[in-house]
């Protein structure tokens, strides 16, 4: 958010991600939460818009399931 006076509020940051980009904001703010590398930064928080978080194997409960609403070749398009 730009502050009056044209000044970047970077105290205020929400990082945001789509899909497969939800996965990759929630696991930025996860590993850099609180790093003081990251200051003047400050994530105050993140959106997750439809967060795909999938793998490259099926799980054990995936597996299991009789009806397939995600099938394997549906996840991957």
């Amino acid at each position: 958010m730009i502050e009056s006076g044209g000044i970047v509020g970077f105290d205020r940051v929400f990082v945001l991600g789509k899909s497969s980009g939800g996965t990759t904001a929630q696991l930025a703010v996860s590993l850099g939460g609180g790093s003081v590398k990251l200051a003047p930064l400050r994530v105050r928080g993140y959106v997750l818009m439809a967060p795909f978080f999938g793998g490259v194997e099926w799980t054990k409960s995936e597996r299991k399931r009789r009806e397939q609403l995600m099938t394997l070749d549906v996840v991957e398009r």
